[in-house]
């Protein structure tokens, strides 16, 4: 069980640190009309948070990487294979699944370059930036007028909250990670340059801001969270004002345009009624998750039907109801209109009006930066209940008020912890995904290929079933049953499957190579090349999938005796993809 490994020395021994650090505290006066209690030196608390943040995620050091997403962001992507000027360049002009994140491609490229896929290095990265991003969380509490002890308070929770593991141990998410350090980093120094007047600072800013999005283009959102700052800082919008956000909103519009509007489309399905219950229903879904989040998945199902008879959607349109009459009744409590500012802005490109589009309508790392004002909040609203209860006369109340603070954190870390074992490795991942949705066709295709995998070919064929019984228009999962009754030697089932992969997909190139594979150990080595160059005459074949094409060519060419020709074939494999793992086997075995 996941409790047995949960370090409780350790938490307890943190939970009486933590405690010592709140009887020992200090006076600290920010301003004659405001006085608060200092509970814990700045230093010592952000240890104890960077301790807390090793302790739930240290684990992840020792995960795998996975088979969603991570090969064609960076372990099969020939971008990441060289840091040459060209290829930094090529980085630069192209983009990854259809989006634009050169800056994160080139972190991938630097790791492989010192440390191929290591992949503790990976994630360790992203460890290192969740801790950059939860200090810059501190700081940026501070900036907006946060006591001390209510900023900490805010940063712990975002460090240590269960919605923040997805983009902490998965890979992929690096591109997420890193928006975050540079979009808060950005955020950080706009707000030096409001106090202190420094234009260096706006340039450190609007630096900061334009690599922020290079990462991810979720930082579009960042001009308009610059305007909550001017609100903050009681700025009254005028020409001055809006003449500091053009440059923001010049490069955000230009970089991110490809993503937003090519991607995540977010035109209704059927009709206007129905998008709009899916716009509410997302946006109220990342709130729900906040506050109690509970069966946290990678996949979350959009509930069905798509009406108000649904009470997912009914009440998350009475949700936005009471948020709007709050900002009413509440537009006199600063700190709730700042969180809730933020996490509008910072939600609103990822609102869907479309059910249709890709897997992911809604999912728990699209949350990470949004989640900012939430935390905030917290960490204002739990430092007023201490700071209320530290009269003499209310002592027990000021225990009680310090204990359910504790209590709350550390419910967020045990929850975390456990969590973050979800991610391990595909079996563990996907079996999660199944336990909280049984009906996701796309959870038995991937565990069903982690069990083809590991060469567990009869779980492997009954999840692909499954997942076939639910969706039969999934090439893949044929292409995969294809796979493995070739290595069972059923030929004729094999290519059974391959023709039905086909039939939904007439130009998979993946199809084309396995078939390809299959008639060359039959000895049909016309047949095989044959298969091989339909791949390399596709106008738009994936460059893995023609290095493997050429690298599979020159194996069949090499068994036809043309060594030479097969060595052409192999350098062009290698022109490709310089690490081909079959290139560079099938040379060596030429070479011999």
């Amino acid at each position: 069980m996941p409790w047995e490994k949960f370090p409780l020395e350790l938490v307890q021994k943190t939970i009486v640190i933590i405690h010592e650090g709140i009887e020992s505290r200090v006076p600290l006066i920010l301003n004659p009309s405001e006085a608060t209690i200092k509970f814990m030196h700045r230093p010592f608390a952000l240890l104890i948070i960077l301790l807390l943040i090793a302790v739930c995620y240290g684990q992840c050091l020792f995960f795998d990487f996975l088979n969603w997403d991570d090969p064609s962001h960076f372990l099969d992507n020939p971008s990441v294979q060289s840091l040459s000027p060209k290829n930094i360049l090529e980085i630069f002009r192209t983009t990854v699944d259809q989006i634009y994140i050169p800056l994160s491609v080139l972190s991938h490229a630097v790791e492989h370059h010192f440390f191929s896929f290591n992949p503790m290095i990976y994630h360790f990265h992203n460890i290192l930036l969740h801790i950059g991003v939860t200090i810059l969380v501190f700081f940026f509490g501070r900036q907006c007028g946060l006591t001390e002890n209510a900023s900490l308070i805010a940063a712990l929770i975002f460090g240590i909250h269960p919605m923040h593991v997805e983009s902490v141990t998965w890979v992929t998410e690096r591109k997420g990670m890193l928006y975050a350090l540079l979009y808060m980093a950005s955020l950080c120094a706009y707000g030096s340059y409001l106090k202190r007047k420094k234009f260096t600072l706006y340039g450190i800013s609007l630096l900061c801001g334009i690599l922020s999005i290079l990462a991810k283009p979720t930082a579009l959102s960042l001009p308009l969270v610059l305007f909550v700052c001017d609100w903050i800082h009681n700025r009254k919008i005028n020409i001055r004002i809006l003449a500091e956000k053009l440059p923001f909103f010049l490069y955000s519009g230009a970089i991110a345009w490809i993503t937003f509007v090519l991607v995540y489309n977010r035109i209704p399905v059927e009709n206007f009624s129905k998008g709009a219950l899916v716009w509410i229903w997302t946006f109220s879904f990342y709130i729900f998750q906040f506050f109690l989040p509970s069966r946290l998945s990678l996949i979350y199902p959009i509930p069905e039907p798509i009406s108000l008879g649904n009470p997912a959607y009914l009440f998350s349109v009475i949700l936005v109801a009471i948020l709007a009459g709050g900002l009413m009744i509440l537009k006199s409590r600063r700190w709730h209109m700042i969180a809730l500012l933020l996490y509008f802005f910072q939600i609103f490109f990822l609102l869907r009006f479309n059910d249709k589009t890709g897997v992911n309508v809604v999912a728990d790392r699209f949350m990470y930066l949004p989640s900012l004002g939430f935390c905030l909040l917290l960490g204002y609203l739990f430092d007023s209940l201490i700071t209320a209860s530290n009269d003499p006369e209310h002592f027990r109340q000021n225990k009680a008020a310090k204990a359910a603070v504790i209590l709350y954190l550390g419910a967020l870390s045990i929850m975390t912890f456990i969590q973050v074992q979800v991610w391990k490795n595909d079996m563990t991942l996907w079996s999660s995904v199944l336990r909280i949705n049984p009906h996701c066709d796309i959870a038995y295709h991937n565990r069903g290929y982690a069990f083809m995998q590991k060469g567990q070919y009869a779980l492997a064929l009954s999840d692909f079933q499954r997942a076939l019984d639910l969706n039969p228009r999934r090439p893949e999962t044929y292409n995969n049953r294809g796979m493995i009754f070739a290595k069972l030697g059923q030929s004729q089932k094999a290519l059974a499957e391959f023709e039905k992969a086909l039939l939904i997909q007439p130009g998979s190139s993946a199809v084309f190579i396995n078939r390809g594979n299959l008639y060359r150990d039959e000895g049909k080595l016309s047949g095989a090349i044959k298969e091989y160059d339909r791949v390399l005459h596709l106008p738009e074949t994936d460059p893995l999938m023609r290095a493997l094409a050429y690298a599979e060519k020159a194996y069949a060419l090499y068994l036809k005796e043309d060594p030479a020709a097969a060595l052409q074939h192999i350098g062009q494999a290698l022109a490709i993809f310089p690490d081909l793992d079959k290139a560079l086997k099938y040379r060596a075995l030429i070479n011999r």
